[in-house]
């Protein structure tokens, strides 16, 4: 690494106040918080020349992410009756990012202008205390977000073709994605009616989520440079520009529950009924590089999904006195989804991209091609498409109809805990738990044109290099294969039927694990908490390889995908969390002091080699058929990580009492105590933690297992926090 995360300015402004309107009847709140960063990125450079096809960093000119935020929040409260209660809800929080996914391996010029504006969201609350057992609930409300993904104002080349280096995974010159403009308007309703005598507490209730989602489209040049050593590799050609649509019509939950005490038992009964439906609008796109103009009908049910799950949870007193509590639940749960399937059943998004291979014929790092040239040769740079139905209206992917509707179709999850829970002595307790959680319902997309007899197993030797496993490296990689180019040549070549896994094998993804703690309220102002957490994720997809034994998009773990992996079976092995928090308040001057300590596993070690003809032909005994390279991870997952994490934050604090009942608590925060150099992620995606570490793997590159970033060196933060 040349450079590190280094903060040119944060900056974090609140506040927040309230009070009657009417009093006892009416009355208010708001707050109100701006805050934001700019932050230069590891290593994450403009380039020395831009129009070229080799990454040369320009190691005077390090990229900056920065975002401002507002959050504005305003509430309304009115006491209708004694009984009665109506409040509104308002937020507004647009942003902004300049250099949005900025990292090493999207380099400046790459990155993204985001803006999110408007961003609102606002909601109708009504309370009505019935009797003194029974309260109702109601509430409406509505979201709407709308965001962009823009090309880089800063960047004189973001409007060029983009280009990816295969051997260490930068992309440089412009964004190597799609841009767009994404519009949400989600309306949300919900109820509940709640009933509480002495040994139940009983509640019913529902919640529905409805609305439409827009995205319009477009890529610079409709494609996508891949370069493997700065010499042309393949393009990416896409179907841009088009406008996606997709309609929620329900998101529907319809739930009971009751918590029931019966002499040292108490159970947790509920149950959850979850309804799924979606819809694709009729639309049609314009016409663009690689194909012309477009039209489709609308799509209904897509999916009508009906689930329903229990929730049972018991807990036992052992002794009856309270301090030893037996605990297990067993529940089902459905993914969460709002157009995610719609999406998938688009016809504007199925079909919509493809590689096709580049022989740079005229050296000009520019792709040239022309209708029925003959490739390679002037004028015809590139090969037909590893897809021939792209640039066609010929819909190559179907889904299954005992997939898109019914009851119990929809992706789940089963989870079974247990856990015992112990008073060791007055103010503390330790607790044990067990967790398993079993996901079901997978899909398979199976090519109905080819079958396994289409295919030609070879070898590849892995590069000698130290770095990788002594079992790895130099040592001949088998059980690969590689479409025939008879069968490659039918027209079409991809008719794919996506279906559920268990039509053809067994597919498991589970995890297990055991989480220990203990929280102790001491003597003196001493508060102690801390555990640990063990768990193991084992993941086995071999069963449904259908087409291709060897090939499948496989989602590797800690970031990114490989689409040739050999490793179907696996384990990420029991990974430990050790975590601990504790505060002492000093007995003069009312100063706390208070720190956390955090001691995580290590980042997941794979190395995604990027190959071509040339290392599978002496096997093969000719090219790879289709696209002119292959990616294979050639480290088993779960089997290497990097070093453990440990992280130790502090916290010293002071009260001091104002004038009447004001009071001001003055803070300083040591962020990162001991200065750790820990490889993190670079950036947040949604739902999942970033990736720390580069897996892209080549023998001549020394980008492999570089951090995408580290932690972010110790630093001291003063605050203070005005109450009156």
């Amino acid at each position: 690494m040349t450079s590190t995360d280094t903060i040119d300015h944060l900056y974090d402004t609140s506040f927040a106040f309230g009070g009657p309107i009417k009093r006892d009847k009416v009355w208010f709140w708001t707050a109100h918080r701006y805050w934001g960063y700019k932050i230069f990125r590891t290593d994450s450079y403009y380039e020395t020349n831009p129009f070229d096809l080799v990454y040369q960093p320009d190691l005077t000119r390090l990229g900056a992410d920065s975002q401002p935020n507002i959050s504005d929040d305003v509430r309304l409260t009115w006491q209708m009756s004694p009984r009665n209660k109506l409040s509104a809800y308002y937020n507004f929080a647009p942003r902004q990012t300049h250099l949005w996914n900025l990292s090493r391996t999207t380099q400046a010029d790459a990155a993204q202008l985001q803006r999110v504006n408007p961003n609102h969201f606002e909601t109708l609350t009504y309370r009505s205390t019935i009797s003194s057992r029974m309260l109702f609930e109601a509430a409406a409300g509505n979201l709407t977000e709308d965001w962009t993904r823009e090309p880089n104002p800063e960047s004189e080349t973001s409007l060029l073709y983009p280009v990816t280096e295969a051997n260490t995974g930068v992309n440089f010159r412009a964004y190597n994605g799609n841009y767009s403009h994404n519009i949400t308007s989600l309306r949300s309703y919900r109820s509940a009616l709640s009933y509480i005598t002495g040994s139940h507490a009983f509640k019913v209730g529902f919640n529905l989520q409805q609305g439409p989602s827009r995205t319009n489209v477009w890529t610079t040049y409709d494609s996508a440079l891949t370069v493997r050593g700065g010499q042309p590799l393949q393009v990416t050609v896409r179907t841009t520009p088009y406008t996606n649509l997709e309609q929620l019509v329900a998101d529907l939950g319809v739930f009971a529950q009751d918590t029931w005490t019966l002499n040292k038992f108490t159970f947790n009964l509920g149950v959850r009924f979850d309804y799924l439906n979606n819809r694709v609008p009729a639309q049609s796109a314009v016409g663009g590089t690689w194909i012309g103009p477009r039209q489709f009908d609308e799509i209904e049910n897509v999916p009508n999904w009906k689930d329903i799950g229990p929730r049972f949870g018991i807990a036992y007193d052992l002794f009856g006195n309270g301090k030893t509590a037996l605990k297990a639940t067993l529940s089902r749960y459905v993914q969460t989804t709002t157009v995610g399937f719609a999406r998938q059943v688009n016809p504007l998004l199925i079909n919509n991209s493809t590689t096709r291979n580049w022989t740079d014929v005229n050296g000009d790092g520019l792709p040239q091609v022309s209708p029925g040239c003959s490739y390679p040769s002037a004028g015809c740079e590139l090969s037909a498409p590893a897809n021939n139905a792209f640039g066609t209206t010929l819909t190559t992917t179907h889904f299954d109809p005992e997939l898109e509707t019914g009851w119990f179709k929809r992706r789940n999850n089963w989870e079974v805990s247990s856990s015992i829970t112990q008073e060791i002595r007055s103010n503390v307790s330790a607790e044990v738990a067990y967790f398993r959680r079993a996901q079901g319902h997978f899909q398979v997309t199976d090519n109905q044109v080819v079958a396994p007899a289409d295919f030609q197993s070879f070898c590849v030797t892995a590069p000698s290099d130290p770095r990788l496993p002594s079992g790895v490296s130099g040592q001949q990689i088998c059980g690969l294969s590689d479409q025939t180019p008879v069968s490659f040549a039918r027209v079409p070549n991809v008719d794919n039927l996506v279906t559920f896994a268990d039509n053809y094998g067994k597919q498991v993804e589970t995890f297990n694990g055991i989480d220990t703690s203990v929280n102790a309220r001491l003597r003196r102002g001493v508060f102690l908490s801390g555990g640990v957490a063990s768990g193991d994720i084992h993941q086995n997809e071999c069963g449904v390889r259908i087409d291709n034994p060897s090939q499948r998009v496989v989602a590797l773990p800690g970031g990114g995908a490989t689409t040739f992996d050999t490793f179907c079976d696996w384990h990420t092995g029991w990974l430990t969390q050790v975590k601990a928090s504790g505060s002492y308040t000093l007995p003069w001057h009312e100063v706390q002091l208070g720190a956390v300590l955090q001691n995580l596993p290590g980042q997941p070690i794979l190395a995604a080699w990027t190959f071509t003809s040339a290392e599978a032909r002496p096997s093969l005994g000719r090219n790879l058929t289709g696209a002119a390279s292959r990616t294979l991870n050639l480290i088993e997952p779960g089997t290497m990580y990097t070093p453990r994490r440990t992280q130790v934050d502090v916290r010293i604090s002071k009260a001091i009492r104002l004038q009447g009942s004001r009071r001001l608590q003055a803070m300083v925060d040591i962020f990162n105590a001991f200065n750790s150099n820990a490889a993190v992620g670079a950036t947040s995606q949604a739902g999942e933690p970033p990736p720390a570490i580069n897996t892209t793997y080549s023998p001549t590159s020394a980008e492999w297992l570089k951090p995408f970033n580290i932690l972010q060196g110790r630093y001291v933060k003063i605050g203070a926090q005005l109450t009156f």
